[in-house]
């Protein structure tokens, strides 16, 4: 059902799960500070891609085109929080009056209803897809994610 009224993807919602990852440790081993949040985008992500730190690493590049994710049921999901489920009911002048679309279309303010009881809630992982790296001069096979 996200998908269908969404305003994102599984994987916008996975990569913000994967950078809210990285910020998270980086502010922990002081590599940002809160005032670099209030900077540009450029100057934290300058910060963290020159860390010194494997598992910001990790999810860095994990953010990289082609790398999708997919909505998963929390038992299968990576990652799994809570969600502001996002609709639009517009206003509508009809017979000289503002009304809601919900209120006009047979079904639509239950269907709302349902998606944001459905959606409180997004789990995602990311698909499977094999990446090689380099560190150190050796090569490593990772899989990602599940099916």
């Amino acid at each position: 059902m996200v998908c269908q009224l969404g305003y994102v993807s599984a994987t916008s919602h996975g990569s913000w799960f994967l950078l809210a990852e990285a910020l998270k440790i980086a502010l922990k081993e002081n590599i940002i500070t809160e005032e670099d949040l209030f900077t540009t985008d450029e100057a934290v992500w300058d910060k963290l891609t020159k860390a010194n730190n494997k598992t910001i690493k990790f999810y860095l590049g994990r953010l990289k085109p082609g790398r999708e994710f997919e909505y998963a049921p929390k038992d299968d999901a990576e990652f799994y929080g809570k969600n502001k489920a996002r609709y639009i009911d517009p206003l509508v002048l009809r017979n000289d009056k503002l009304q809601k679309t919900s209120e006009l279309v047979v079904g639509l303010a239950q269907y709302i209803e349902d998606f944001k009881q459905k959606c409180q809630y997004i789990g995602v992982k990311q698909r499977r897809t094999t990446v090689l790296l380099r560190a150190n001069q050796v090569e490593t096979l990772l899989a990602f994610g599940g099916a």
